[in-house]
């Protein structure tokens, strides 16, 4: 009895875990009318911020709406 209440009790931490856990659509990425659209971040070594920030001033004359 104990066995199988402790189950159902997982089963139902599970059920309510998956259906509060999924996130609504974003509408970031391409398209084809708008090509495309979001924010790029990146994290990791200092070393390689200078690069990283004259790709994305090129990728941005490419890509306006990407920030």
């Amino acid at each position: 009895m104990m066995r199988k209440f402790f189950i159902i009790l997982i089963l139902s931490y599970v059920i309510v875990f998956k259906m509060t856990s999924c996130a609504p659509k974003v509408k970031n990425g391409y398209s084809k009318e708008h090509g495309f659209e979001g924010n790029i971040s990146l994290s990791g070594a200092f070393a390689l911020y200078p690069l990283a920030v004259v790709w994305s001033e090129d990728f941005k004359k490419i890509h306006p709406n990407v920030r």
